[in-house]
């Protein structure tokens, strides 16, 4: 921040303490900061169009810190050029490799690794078999795809190209007899924005049987039945799923939905392979086509849910096995409790199949605003999923008594008329019309009734109570009272 800061040094020892100021003032600067480096994938498909994470700086050169964008650049192959992209959509045309710089008014501020690009027939057949890379061979099938590995020692992993979602983790595999010449195999998960974040799971067998192993966790198996194998992660009950129905409990600890997956053999020590058949909703096989659609993990909406309020909406983190993510082809569209369209509140555009990523929203009326997800990926297959919020009237109505008379005490003889004190009621969202206003006499005896007329005639003496209700029509209500001494 901007401003004055005092840096105060203390030291001494046993017998005195002293202290020192010094004061300096924070002023503007020409100085930008990355606000975080960007995170990049290690491989990016041919023909295939990605939407990266936005990248912004932190600026110094005015009255109060604010951020910008940076501007994207990719460079293509073994040419010296870079071009200028929009980091919303960019199209990988790079026959082998790729590399991306980010700047800032003519300043580089971040220049990637060169990142490999692979050849999965995108723009034609797709050739799943090439999802996955290693020294492996790979063989389709119509049901699965066989990787048999090149090396005869030592470890050999299979590397997944695409980022996929941890909430919706699956991994079918089956090992094969007479191939399965290796000690264990690990199912590695990685944080993709925290490389340093990996979860193994391990499978492997020893004279017990064979067993799966989380951490310090091991879940024992059947020997029988360790050939075909399954793992599932079931988010709602936090647990990873095996083919035996065995669980494993594990509280994810990733940052975000996104994560990398490696398939290992560990130890190797002859001829091995493995087949693998489906990762995540999506089978792997020989066929030539994608047609499952992409996860969704929706993001908590920030704002509280009170009228006149705003809330706002952001994108879900949404990962597909075969394609990546295009902003372009994420929908958002936002019904009022009105039935109609709502807008963005930033923008005042009409939130119907619109595309961004977040929205905000003013909520303008009690009810249920109904919000859809909507994504298309790169070969037409819909995903959706729906949220509702509820903006509840839980605001009290206004009840006042006239001059003072809430909770005061009035006095009259008995055969007195005693005309009630009259009363002025509001609410928020009900009209006058509608709000209910109940008045009742308590008398002295414990006979309770309601007041049709503005007087009453008390016939004995004691202690009378007027009692006034009023409630709105979402059922919120508000009592007054007043007493009147009967002598």
């Amino acid at each position: 921040d901007f401003g004055e800061y005092v840096l105060v040094y203390e030291y001494g020892d046993k017998f005195q303490q002293k202290s020192k100021e010094f004061t300096f003032n924070s002023v503007s600067s020409s100085v930008v900061l990355l606000d975080g480096f960007p995170v990049l994938n290690d491989y990016y498909i041919l023909g295939a169009t990605y939407t990266f994470d936005e990248c912004k700086v932190k600026c110094f050169d005015k009255e109060a810190v604010y951020f910008d964008y940076t501007q994207m650049y990719v460079r293509n192959d073994d040419s010296t050029d870079w071009i200028e992209c929009d980091y919303r959509k960019v199209k990988i045309t790079a026959e082998s490799k790729v590399q991306f710089e980010y700047r800032y008014k003519g300043t580089v501020l971040y220049t990637s690794d060169v990142k490999n690009v692979v050849d999965v027939g995108y723009n034609g057949a797709l050739s799943m078999d090439k999802y996955f890379l290693g020294d492996f061979t790979a063989t389709s099938t119509n049901k699965t795809i066989r990787y048999q590995s090149n090396q005869q020692s030592g470890n050999n992993a299979l590397t997944f190209i695409n980022p996929i979602s941890f909430e919706g983790f699956v991994v079918n595999y089956q090992l094969i007899e007479g191939y399965k010449n290796f000690d264990t195999l690990t199912i590695q998960l990685v944080d993709y924005y925290d490389s340093d974040n990996v979860l193994n799971i391990v499978f492997g067998a020893t004279e017990n049987g064979s067993y799966y192993q989380i951490n310090d966790t091991i879940c024992q198996l059947e020997r029988s039945v360790y050939l075909l194998s399954s793992i599932e992660y079931d988010e709602k009950s936090k647990v990873f799923m095996f083919f035996t129905g065995d669980t494993i409990a594990y509280e994810t600890q990733f940052s975000s939905d996104k994560v990398l997956l490696n398939i290992i053999m560990n130890d190797i020590y002859g001829e091995s392979a493995i087949e693998i058949g489906k990762i995540n909703n999506q089978g792997l096989s020989s066929k030539k086509f994608e047609n499952i659609g992409a996860d969704f993990k929706l993001l908590e909406i920030d704002g509280e849910r009170k009228i006149g309020s705003v809330i706002t909406i952001k994108i879900p983190v949404v990962t597909d096995v075969l394609t990546p993510f295009l902003l372009e082809n994420f929908k958002i569209t936002v019904i009022g409790p009105n039935g109609k369209h709502c807008v963005d509140a930033e923008t005042e555009t009409v939130l119907q199949n619109f595309s961004a990523s977040q929205v905000k929203i003013n909520l303008s009326e009690y009810g249920k605003y109904t919000i859809t997800y909507l994504y298309v990926d790169a070969f037409g297959n819909e995903s959706r999923d729906i949220v509702e919020v509820f903006v509840t009237d839980d605001v009290l109505p206004t009840l006042t008594l006239e001059d003072e008379y809430q909770d005061s005490t009035k006095y009259a003889k008995v055969g007195d008329v005693v005309t009630i004190a009259t009363y002025s009621v509001s609410d928020d969202s009900t009209s006058i019309e509608d709000l209910r206003v109940t008045v009742m006499l308590l008398e002295p005896n414990g006979r309770v009734s309601i007041m049709d007329d503005t007087t009453f005639i008390p016939n004995t003496e004691g202690i009378y109570r007027v009692y006034y209700s009023c409630y709105d029509e979402a059922g919120n209500y508000v009592v007054a009272q007043y007493y009147v001494s009967v002598s």
